[in-house]
């Protein structure tokens, strides 16, 4: 098995969305933005094995008053490719891009669950998120 990490194509948004709905268990009614693609504040990766999709996220830079921050989201790595090491790829990609791009900080957020896992990468807790669901 060899991975590789490109930017997300528009013919691979459809397994891309099949995989966040069983990551993340939601239900996406609403269609993909394919014009985000096209957003030079954001970036889309995918980790495929092949032609498989393995993993997916994406990293938004957000452009503070005094600074650029990086914002990690939807990290998610399909079921038969977890424990292999594909999520910390995906995720030290991100990382490169937010240095590429002079990001101050890269920010995230996480499920209980997976804190360990960006620990070992080298994030740390801080304070919490409060969110109004639109």
């Amino acid at each position: 098995m060899k991975i590789s990490i490109s930017k997300l194509n528009s013919s691979d948004v459809g397994e891309v969305k099949k995989l966040l709905i069983e990551s993340f268990s939601i239900n996406y009614k609403k269609k993909i933005n394919l014009n985000a693609l096209s957003d030079s504040n954001s970036v889309f990766i995918v980790a495929k094995d092949g032609q498989a999709i393995a993993g997916y996220a994406s990293l938004h830079l957000l452009n503070k008053l005094n600074r650029k921050t990086g914002l990690i989201e939807d990290v998610a790595v399909h079921k038969k490719y977890r424990g292999l090491g594909i999520g910390k790829l995906i995720v030290n990609k991100l990382i490169e891009l937010s240095k590429e791009n002079n990001c101050d900080k890269i920010i995230l957020n996480s499920n209980e669950e997976y804190l360990t896992f960006y620990k070992k990468i080298g994030f740390n807790k801080e304070g919490f998120q409060m969110v109004i669901k639109l």
